[in-house]
């Protein structure tokens, strides 16, 4: 197998199970390669050096990711890298943040006290109703347009008073 080649979907899908762990390399992206296991599993990494330090970062893996899609994602991980940033912090940062679902049960511990328990209520049937599609993502992760997607959904199927 040879170590440095063109990446396409099709010569990737193809490439054989080694009898140990093997990394492959992209001719067109420089920094882009494969990790092939024994078994047979592939993950795109990009290898750069941020603030003086090498790191490997992990993209994604060819059953979700196509060689374009990890391109651009090793073009965006080389640039950050130039800007000093880390994308192995960046991902502990965010596995250490709340999910939106923490943050609601913390409010409503918080409010518990202090508002009456139909109140309760009404908060918690639209927590289940409207937002719990969200449960599990963390904060920095809801990004605007699932929060327009969410209003607009809200607004055909509800009506403009449920959704604002």
């Amino acid at each position: 197998m040879d170590k440095k080649f063109k990446f396409t979907n099709a010569n990737i899908k193809n490439l054989p199970a080694p009898t140990k762990r093997t990394f492959v390399y992209d001719t067109i992206e420089v920094g882009l390669s494969l990790q092939i296991t024994p078994n047979g599993a592939k993950s795109f990494y990009y290898r750069g050096v941020v603030l003086g330090k090498q790191i490997r970062v992990k993209l994604g893996e060819p059953s979700y990711m196509s060689v374009d899609d990890a391109r651009q994602a090793a073009r965006k991980a080389k640039i950050n890298m130039k800007e000093g940033i880390n994308p192995i912090e960046e991902r502990k940062k965010i596995t250490g943040e709340s999910s939106l679902e923490q943050l609601y049960t913390r409010f409503m511990d918080e409010k518990e006290q202090h508002i009456r328990p139909i109140t309760m209520e009404y908060y918690k049937d639209l927590w289940k109703r409207y937002l719990s599609t969200l449960a599990n993502k963390k904060i920095s992760q809801i990004t605007p347009d699932e929060l327009k997607l969410l209003h607009k959904r809200l607004t055909l199927n509800n009506g403009k008073r449920c959704a604002n």
